[in-house]
């Protein structure tokens, strides 16, 4: 079902360039998969949700996805270990870990070389828009929450 567009929103910066980017939002919480999908959409892009790891896999091997939110607690397949595929299969992907656990040092090791960037949850959307436009414009990403998005002071 097509998102629901603001006419102030119909052209936005995500449709700039001659191809729509295409996001993969992956999280067994529906009600992040639909947030975070209608909040991009919203923003034109294109947004393909998938609530475990397998699945995910299945989407970038198919699939390029501009960006991958994902989520470190799968039902079926570490987070860890589908970022390590996605970086695999497609290195061109920007991925973007969520996650409402804390992390060890040694993932956030992982997550530091091979995402570009932790955000927690809970989180708030405009950040998380603003996050997206930042990379999809290649700007660094500024920092939206300093206390909590940082891996540092996680």
């Amino acid at each position: 079902m097509p998102a629901l567009r603001h006419p102030a929103y119909m052209v936005s910066d995500l449709q700039v360039s001659s191809v729509m980017k295409k996001g993969l939002v992956v999280d067994d919480e529906p009600l992040i998969l639909y947030a975070l999908a209608r909040t991009l959409q919203n923003d034109g892009m294109e947004v393909t949700t998938v609530n475990n790891g397998s699945a995910a896999l299945e989407e970038i091997r198919h699939c390029f996805y501009h960006l991958c939110f994902l989520d470190l607690c799968l039902p079926d397949i570490s987070g860890i270990d589908v970022m390590m595929k996605i970086k695999e299969l497609s290195p061109e992907s920007k991925i973007l870990i969520m996650s409402a656990s804390c992390i060890d040092e040694s993932v956030k090791k992982l997550i530091e070389e091979n995402a570009c960037l932790f955000i927690p949850k809970p989180f708030e959307l405009t950040h998380v828009r603003a996050i997206v436009h930042q990379l999809m414009e290649n700007r660094v990403p500024l920092n939206p929450t300093p206390t909590r998005t940082s891996l540092s002071d996680t």
